[in-house]
C-alpha cells in the first residue's frame, strides 16, 4: 500500500490526506501503508528552491512542452533534464515530482525522486541520478534504494540509477543535444501547414530532406523548427548520429 499526500508546492513537507489501497496487497492484520507519497498540491516539483537540508539554490529550467518548470541540482541534473526534453520516446517528465518516506532497516527514511518519465508505451520510468557510480557505493544507500525499488515496483514503476556518463552519452549525442535543446522555442506556427502535408505524404525522411521540404531557402530556421518538432515528439530522429 502506498499513501498520497498533497502537500503545498514547491515543499516536501504535509500530512498525509489520503490512502490508496490495493485489495491483493491489504494485510488483514495491518491497514498501514508500506510508504508515504507527498506530491505538490498543484502538481510540478515537491521540492523548495532553497532546500531545507542542503541550504543551497536549486536550478529552475524551463521546457515550453512541460507544465512545470524543472527543478535540477548538481552537475548531473541538467544533462538529465536536457536528455529528458530532446527525447521524442518520451510524452512526460517531471524533476523531483515526490517524496517517500519509508521503512528502512527499523528506522524511518525519506527519498526524493530525481526525475520521473513516461514513454510512448506508457511505461513509467523512475531515476536516482548521480555523478558516478562510486556515489551509490554506500551500504546504507544501497538499502534505501532496494527499499525504494521494491515499493515503486508495486506500483508498476521502473526503477533505475542514472550517472553522468550514461546520461551523457556519446560526444555525438551531446552535440545533438544541445543543438536540440537550444531551439526549444522556435516558431513554428507558420511552417506546421506543410510538415503536416509532409507527415501525410510519407512517414519515413531524412533529416536533411527535412529541412529543406520545410524551408529551402532558410535552412537554418528549417533546421530550428526541425529540433522544436522532435521536442514536441512529432519527429523522431537517433540522437546519437552527426547531422548535416
Amino acid at each position: 500500500m502506498l499513501a498520497v499526500s498533497s502537500c503545498p508546492a514547491n515543499r516536501g513537507t504535509g500530512a498525509v490526506d489520503a490512502r490508496l489501497l490495493r485489495p491483493q496487497e491489504r494485510r488483514s492484520h495491518d491497514g498501514e501503508p508500506i510508504a508515504n507519497m507527498f506530491v505538490s498540491s498543484r502538481g510540478g516539483a515537491v521540492r523548495r528552491l532553497i532546500g531545507s537540508v542542503h541550504r543551497h539554490v536549486i536550478a529552475m529550467r524551463r521546457d515550453p512542452q512541460m507544465r512545470f518548470g524543472q527543478p535540477t541540482e548538481g552537475i548531473a541534473e541538467g544533462p538529465a533534464m536536457m536528455r529528458c526534453a530532446t527525447d521524442p520516446d518520451i510524452n512526460f517528465y517531471q524533476f523531483q515530482p515526490f517524496r517517500i518516506e519509508l521503512p528502512v532497516a527499523g528506522k524511518l527514511a525519506s527519498w526524493i525522486c530525481d526525475v520521473v518519465y513516461v514513454t510512448r508505451d506508457g511505461s513509467v520510468h523512475i531515476r536516482e541520478i548521480k555523478r558516478s557510480s562510486a556515489d551509490f557505493a554506500k551500504s546504507d544507500y544501497q538499502a534505501k534504494l532496494q527499499a525504494v525499488k521494491l515499493t515503486l515496483s508495486r506500483l508498476g514503476w521502473q526503477f533505475s540509477p542514472w550517472t553522468l556518463d550514461q546520461i551523457k552519452g556519446s560526444g555525438e549525442r551531446q552535440v545533438n543535444v544541445a543543438n536540440i535543446y537550444f531551439d526549444r522555442a522556435a516558431h513554428i506556427d507558420d511552417l506546421m501547414p506543410r510538415f503536416e502535408e509532409l507527415a501525410t505524404e510519407t512517414a519515413e525522411t531524412t533529416y536533411g530532406e527535412l529541412i529543406r521540404a520545410l524551408d529551402p531557402v532558410n535552412t537554418c530556421r528549417a533546421r530550428a523548427a526541425v529540433h522544436r518538432l522532435i521536442m514536441k515528439g512529432r519527429v523522431w530522429a537517433d540522437r546519437r548520429r552527426r547531422r548535416a
